[in-house]
């Protein structure tokens, strides 16, 4: 019944969100490509490329009865991620209005790729359903609600230009025991696990503050930070959204051990009450447990920034001055901090466990 309560009031607020939040954001149509017409190679600047003169039905939305759309696709200079397209294919196309004339326009964005994320999510949820049963439900439902509160609180908030750092402190603080205690349940092993995970993270924002100025990190160096400052200039402070976005990630990595300590924790009390070695027997899993997912984490990051690193392979730079580039000093410094976090939150955690946790 608590569970369901809270998730009842869970809902309820970010129904607000959802209502009272949005992103803006560009007009799409999905659209299925019905005919190719032309199909041909064609020179642009002295450069021979591919160009396409494509039919279109618009399957959705208030446009579904205007008539078919002839797009060309390939008139400008190519680029590396051109996208050619054949019949049935799904694509989205987007609108823009001209100022001046106010004449409509129309472009394909990218392809539709809806169905394919839809079938793996279906995968996923299917699999966690099996695995974990019931357990698996509330987890799932946790995660929908970090979602919602991620895209309809805390990145609209963004956008319009709200202090990072208080909007994602707001959004963590609601996420933390909300998500914790639908997934794990109201029990003391939960609120364990809760003031790990807050302490752990009030210790990642001062390393974050201090690291962050000290290796005087701007945050804008990404292709979308510059799509960022063109779109809105003098809005966004990369800076403050470089740490609000370590922050979210070192959540993401230490709500997994607090639990586990806690629950470790509670098992030894439940199998011997009056055993006086629990805190060092946990802390013997926890050590593993920090193993396994420090080298996870350089893992995920090193995978995430595959493309940036590979522009480094053939640099003839020293080492010193290879790290000092902003771009990687900035991955290394967000590896570090969530490490640093994770470690922590071991001892912490287990601590706090012994002293709340009662048989």
């Amino acid at each position: 019944m608590k569970k369901f309560i809270s998730f009842f009031i869970l809902f309820l607020l970010c129904f607000v969100f959802f209502t009272k939040s949005s992103l803006a954001m560009d007009v799409y149509y999905r659209a299925q490509v019905t005919k190719v017409l032309e199909d041909k190679i064609i020179t642009i600047q002295d450069t021979n490329q591919r160009y396409q003169k494509l039919e279109l039905k618009i399957v959705d939305s208030k446009l579904k009865d205007q008539p078919i759309f002839i797009i060309d696709n390939g008139l400008s200079e190519l680029t590396t991620n051109q996208n050619f397209f054949k019949i049935n294919d799904w694509i989205f196309l987007s609108q823009t209005v001209d100022s001046a004339s106010g004449e409509t326009n129309y472009q394909i964005a990218d392809y539709d790729r809806g169905q394919p994320i839809i079938v793996l999510f279906i995968i996923f949820v299917i699999s966690v359903l099996i695995i974990s049963s019931w357990r698996g439900l509330f987890s799932l439902l946790s995660m929908i609600v970090s979602f919602l509160i991620i895209f309809f609180f805390i990145l609209p908030n963004l956008y319009q230009g709200a202090n990072p750092l208080l909007i994602v402190s707001l959004g963590i603080l609601f996420i933390i025991p909300t998500t914790f205690y639908i997934a794990h349940g109201f029990n003391r092993k939960t609120t364990t696990a809760i003031i790990g995970t807050i302490i752990s993270l009030f210790v990642a924002i001062i390393l974050s503050l201090i690291f962050i100025n000290f290796a005087k990190l701007s945050g804008s160096t990404s292709e979308e930070s510059g799509f960022l400052l063109t779109l809105k200039p003098g809005i966004f402070n990369f800076k403050a959204i470089l740490l609000s976005g370590i922050i979210i990630g070192v959540l993401g990595v230490i709500d997994d051990i607090t639990i586990s300590q806690a629950a470790i924790v509670a098992q030894l009390k439940t199998l011997n009450p009056k055993n006086k070695k629990i805190f060092s027997q946990a802390m013997s899993i926890g050590r593993d447990h920090i193993s396994s997912m420090i080298n996870t984490l350089v893992l995920v990051y090193a995978g995430a920034s595959l493309p940036l690193l590979l522009l480094f392979v053939d640099s003839n730079l020293p080492l010193n001055q290879l790290i000092s580039f902003e771009p990687i000093a900035e991955e290394i410094i967000r590896t570090l901090i969530g490490s640093i976090a994770l470690v922590i939150a071991v001892p912490i955690t287990t601590l706090i466990a012994t002293k709340l946790i009662k048989n």
